[in-house]
């Protein structure tokens, strides 16, 4: 199973258990989409404000074997989009 096996693409299961981790910092968020390449998942997210989206990028961050960096914020009415990208560590 590709989803399981070693190198990279390996990574996707583990990256994903990362991104569940981030998603416990989320209070009145929710999971928009998710997008998956060797090495790099992007994640979409809506949230109340945008402290929680910097409270999700730091609980994945938090991993010694994950960077999560914020793409993009963009702010609604009463919400936040936004768009995290979570790597390896040296990737």
């Amino acid at each position: 199973n590709a989803l399981r096996g070693g190198g990279v693409e390996g990574d996707f299961l583990p990256t994903l258990a990362a991104m569940g981790e981030g998603m416990s910092e989320l209070q009145n968020g929710s999971l928009r989409g998710l997008s998956y390449r060797p090495g790099v998942l992007d994640i979409n997210i809506r949230v109340s404000e945008a402290s929680a989206l910097d409270a999700f990028r730091d609980a994945i961050a938090a991993s010694d074997r994950y960077e999560a960096t914020i793409q993009s914020a963009n702010t609604r009415d009463d919400h936040v989009d936004g768009r995290l990208q979570v790597r390896l560590r040296g990737n």
